[in-house]
């Protein structure tokens, strides 16, 4: 007797749907001490750079739950050392609210022994940058002006070496396809561009940040807005009926064709 269960296991084991693995999630909900906690469940946590106070946390300040305040000076940024993500596709994902006119780092991936390998997501002449450089510095400038006292979702995307795309309140407004070519990415970092060894960050932020994620794929469009519909959550992973949901789709797919 014919059986489709055969047919269903091994489509179980080769259908996969789009989804993007979430490697890094700093909430930002905090209230004290010097570790931003990465939710991820991959132990990414942050470690605070600061050498004068502590923390900025602000826990009823966020746009989600609480968030962190950065004063521009002292170190005020976080690092983790993570070969997580290696290299492209990833993409970069949080929430920005300040006044500052400075030249500003916000949200920094790249090797972080170096000073000009990396890639970060920037504020610059009020608008928001996807930056890249190994060694000269590639970037696309956004359109908003992100420095106007509101909680604006800035998304850096990442699609390959010579792919990059700035995303902000869930609009596209640059992309960039300047080769750039690859390096070590052994640093993430929030707060500033916080490269070197030893460690002297540059172009520090003065402002509010929230809900950090890092995800080791190119989100698209759909999975943008999900994010700026719902701070504070990552991109739900496929659950076990979804997935045999669309095992079952291909399996009845195939047997329909002649």
């Amino acid at each position: 007797m014919n059986s489709i269960f055969p047919k269903i296991l091994v489509s179980l084991a080769i259908v996969s749907p789009s989804q993007a693995a979430l490697v890094l999630h700093w909430d930002l909900d905090e209230s004290s001490g010097a570790t931003a906690t990465d939710r991820s469940g991959n132990g990414l946590d942050g470690a605070w750079q600061g050498t004068v106070g502590t923390a900025g946390w602000t826990p009823a300040g966020g746009v989600a739950g609480g968030a962190v305040s950065f004063t521009g000076a002292n170190a005020d940024s976080f690092i983790v050392s993570t070969s997580a993500v290696s290299a492209t596709p990833f993409t970069i994902s949080f929430w920005m609210r300040t006044t500052s006119t400075e030249n500003d780092g916000l949200a920094y991936l790249g090797d972080g022994g170096t000073g000009s390998s990396y890639n970060v997501v920037r504020m610059q002449g009020n608008v928001a940058r996807v930056n890249a450089r190994n060694t000269a510095e590639i970037q696309g400038a956004g359109v908003t002006f992100v420095n106007d006292d509101v909680w604006h979702h800035v998304v850096g995307v990442y699609g390959a070496d010579d792919s990059r795309m700035l995303y902000v309140d869930g609009n596209l407004e640059a992309t960039n396809t300047t080769l750039v070519n690859p390096m070590n990415l052994n640093r993430f970092g929030i707060g500033a561009l916080t490269r070197n060894t030893p460690y002297n960050p540059a172009d520090l932020y003065n402002g509010l940040l929230d809900d950090v994620q890092l995800y080791d794929q190119a989100l698209d469009q759909s999975q943008i807005d999900f994010l700026g519909a719902n701070p504070g959550v990552a991109i739900p992973e496929p659950s076990a009926a979804a997935l045999l949901a669309l095992a079952l789709g291909a399996v009845f797919a195939r047997r329909r064709r002649p």
